[in-house]
């Protein structure tokens, strides 16, 4: 995330001192990415390491990084969280789960068409999806729930009569765009229901888009693991752009679905608006995060 942390710096070093064993010469906030809390830790010889950061929620953050760290013993680009005290990767501070992860020098920025990264990323994921050597997870399996559906609905039912800095237009947009939101959620209902019936399940990281993929010169790595899920392939390769640019690094042997492309395309979507317009409207000041939300959503709902 990009605003103020919810634990002190001082707490987080207090945690990686008593559950890993470092020789901790600093540890500094990070005010990066989206979604996660993050601090650059450096240890005596120069080592470096990223502390993260996430909520104890529904979500189960902490079995996703378990199962990273399972796979990264099996795949070089896969980036996995350093054990702590115990075997533990996940260390619950007060209702934060706190975990350690190896510094990968690189880049990690969007990529042009033309550059070679995306066929190098899709036979990354088809060895990912191919791999059986873990077993399959209920809590980890993909149930097309939106995450905030209630909520969304309700929201659209009415938005209230908020007053914060972004209340007003975000408001205005969930009034004009209601009849479409309304639309995608039938659609995604009739998609699921087509999707669910023939769909084989494979470890899938979830959004392995160009932000969470590491370009350095021994390859590419894979980070940000907490939405790793049992699902259809689909859901990784959505994003992933035209076919024609990945899809024999993919391999044509597998049959892919449209149906399931574009219901993990609408999926992305929804989970999106359900995130972000419910902090919009209770907001009572700006942040760099929900600057961002408030971009993400004009994208998305275009009418005013």
């Amino acid at each position: 995330m990009f605003g103020p942390a919810p634990v002190a710096t001082s707490t987080i070093h207090t945690h990686l001192d008593a559950s890993w064993n470092l020789r901790i010469a600093g540890v500094e906030y990070a005010p990066i990415g989206y979604g996660s809390f993050h601090w650059y830790v450096s240890e005596v010889g120069g080592d470096r390491w990223l502390a993260t950061l996430d909520q104890v929620d529904e979500r189960p953050v902490a079995a996703a990084y378990e199962i990273a760290g399972k796979l990264a013993e099996e795949f070089s680009f896969v980036r996995g969280p350093q054990p702590g005290h115990g075997g533990r990767v996940a260390v619950d501070i007060g209702g934060w789960w706190l975990t350690l992860w190896a510094w990968v020098e690189g880049d990690s920025e969007e990529w042009n068409d033309a550059e070679p990264q995306r066929s190098l990323l899709s036979g990354h994921l088809r060895s990912l999806h191919d791999y059986r050597g873990v077993a399959q997870q209920s809590e980890l399996t993909e149930d097309w729930q939106v995450t905030g559906r209630t909520r969304l609905t309700e929201l659209l039912a009415g938005a209230g009569d908020n007053r914060g800095p972004y209340a007003g237009e975000t408001g205005r947009r969930i009034r004009a765009n209601r009849a479409l939101v309304l639309s995608w959620l039938d659609h995604y209902d009739r998609l699921v229901g087509h999707v669910a019936g023939e769909a084989e399940f494979v470890i899938t990281h979830g959004e392995p888009h160009a932000r969470n993929v590491v370009r350095n010169r021994e390859g590419l790595r894979l980070i940000d693991w907490d939405t790793v899920r049992w699902a259809p392939r689909e859901r990784d390769l959505w994003d992933l752009g035209p076919e024609v640019m990945w899809r024999d690094d993919y391999g044509r042997d597998v049959l892919l679905s449209p149906e399931a492309m574009e219901l993990y395309r609408l999926q992305w979507t929804l989970v999106e608006l359900a995130d972000f317009l419910p902090g919009l409207l209770a907001a009572e000041e700006t942040t760099p995060d929900l600057d961002i939300a408030m971009r993400e959503i004009r994208s998305y709902l275009p009418h005013t």
